[in-house]
């Protein structure tokens, strides 16, 4: 059987250091990497294996196989008890409910070297009123106006305070929703485009 093909190799996921590689080779400074792209959860996956310990990388394999359906960790155990007859320690679902989690961690990295490999930067600037459609707290469809208050440039990300949203500039209550980049439009070119 050729070498690279072996089930070990295919359950084998990205190392770490793949990250620069997959990002200057499978990404565009136009297109904002996803949260469901297979390296996501292949990073996912090894983080979790490697706070369980034991042999890392089969264990990143399976669960980077089993983890396209289950997300909890009484799943997760399951399904790698079910196809991989790996019987989970006591404890290890406590660490597997934490996919979700790390999934989060794994696409924030993609974004942060996505953004930094492409030298993705802001057009606009603090103070700078916008507008951008997104989410209302009943997760309604809505476009709304804002002020940007933020700027993350790790992972291209505007902060954007709207009343609107429901955003209040002190007391208890959210103070602006991170949106990315390439979702926000400058209110006063939009107002000139709308004259025109």
């Amino acid at each position: 059987m050729d070498a690279s093909r072996s089930p070990a190799n295919h359950l084998r996921p990205h190392a770490p250091t793949d990250l620069a590689h997959y990002v200057a080779t499978l990404t565009s400074p136009h297109c904002r990497p996803g949260l469901s792209l297979p390296i996501v959860r292949e990073m996912a996956a090894r983080a979790l294996a490697e706070r369980i310990g034991g042999d890392v990388d089969a264990l990143a394999g399976q669960l980077t196989v089993v983890t396209r359906h289950a997300r909890s960790g009484k799943a997760i155990a399951a399904a790698l008890e079910a196809h991989f007859s790996h019987v989970p320690e006591e404890g290890t679902a406590t660490i597997l409910d934490d996919f979700t989690y790390e999934l989060l961690l794994a696409h924030d990295r993609l974004v942060a070297a996505w953004a930094a490999h492409h030298g993705i930067r802001p057009a606009l600037g603090y103070g700078d009123m916008i507008r951008v459609e997104t989410n209302d707290p009943a997760w309604n469809r809505v476009e709304v106006e804002g002020e940007i208050v933020g700027i993350d440039l790790v992972h291209a990300k505007y902060r954007v305070f709207s009343a609107a949203l429901g955003h209040v500039r002190s007391g208890p209550g959210p103070t602006s929703r991170a949106i990315p980049f390439e979702d926000v439009r400058s209110a006063e070119e939009e107002e000139a485009r709308e004259a025109a």
